[in-house]
């Protein structure tokens, strides 16, 4: 039997600090502790490496201040921390969303500014979704690399469909 590492998330107690911390069998093998301000929101493998999506602590959450951390899934190391919310990793790229439209439903419009985090460096892709005719608001279902192209499903009155948008290196 081959055991897999597990990543586990504690929130803060009044002993300690919120962590993320990897476990394999029964043995820790590291502890990160993550800052009282900030509160894991999700987290995800992709690029090989595992990266943790952060929010402040008791607030309203903005896209613009959050951070997502890039750790190394062996040890827990933070390799580098990055602006905006993580949407979706990928074996090949990093979809970082560092701006967008207040809410996810019942859209007329949505506009998003994403940082797409690949091993060549990252690049910025920007773009607006407005609702079909005669299709009602629509729901965002998420965002995915794909190639050189960013995909954006949403979910309407009239079915799903995707868009997609250019991303500029």
């Amino acid at each position: 039997m081959i055991a897999a590492p597990v990543y586990l998330y504690a929130p803060p107690s009044p002993q300690r600090p919120a962590q993320i911390w990897r476990v394999e069998g029964r043995q820790t093998i590291g502890t990160l502790p993550t800052p009282a301000e900030l509160s894991r929101q999700s987290a995800q493998l992709g690029l090989g490496q595992l990266w943790v999506s952060l929010c402040p602590t008791g607030s309203v959450i903005a896209a613009s201040t959050r951070e997502t951390w890039q750790l190394n899934p062996d040890t827990g190391a933070r390799l580098n921390s990055w602006p905006g919310e993580l949407w979706t990793a990928q074996p090949d790229a990093v979809v970082l969303v560092t701006e967008r439209s207040s809410s996810f439903d019942a859209l007329d419009v949505f506009t998003f500014q994403a940082t797409i985090v690949q091993p060549a460096g990252p690049r910025a892709v920007t773009g607006q979704l407005s609702a079909r005719p005669n299709c009602g608001g629509f729901d965002v279902l998420g965002l995915r690399w794909m190639g050189e192209t960013l995909r954006l499903s949403a979910h309407d009155g009239c079915g799903l469909w995707t868009k997609t948008f250019g991303g500029a290196p």
